[in-house]
C-alpha cells in the first residue's frame, strides 16, 4: 500500500479470505442462520431481541443462543476495525 504523502506503508505477500468468528457458529450453525434470517442475519445478532430470534432457529436452543449473542456483542470492536468511524486515508492517484 503506498501512501500519497507517507510513501509505501506495507507490502502483503498472500491474502486469505477470513469469516467473522463468533463463539459457537460453526458453518452449519451459520448455514442454518443464514437459511432462516438471509441476508438480514447481521442485522438480527445486532438486536436487543437477537437471543430470542437465534432460539427460533431450528437446532440452537436458549442456551446457544444466548452464548452466540454474548460472543458477537464481545467481538463487536473487531468487526467495526476495516471501515471505523474514522474518515478513509486519502489515495495515491
Amino acid at each position: 500500500m503506498s501512501h500519497c504523502e507517507a510513501g509505501k506503508r506495507f507490502a502483503a505477500r498472500a491474502l486469505e479470505p477470513s469469516r467473522p468468528a463468533c463463539a459457537g457458529v460453526g458453518p452449519k450453525t451459520a448455514e442454518r442462520l443464514v437459511q432462516q434470517y438471509g441476508d438480514g442475519v447481521m442485522e438480527v445478532l445486532d438486536g436487543k431481541g437477537a437471543a430470542a430470534a437465534l432460539a427460533r432457529v431450528p437446532g440452537i436452543g436458549a442456551a446457544q443462543a444466548a452464548r452466540i449473542k454474548v460472543a458477537w456483542d464481545a467481538n463487536r470492536g473487531a468487526r467495526a476495525l476495516p471501515g471505523g468511524p474514522w474518515p478513509a486515508a486519502p489515495h495515491a492517484p
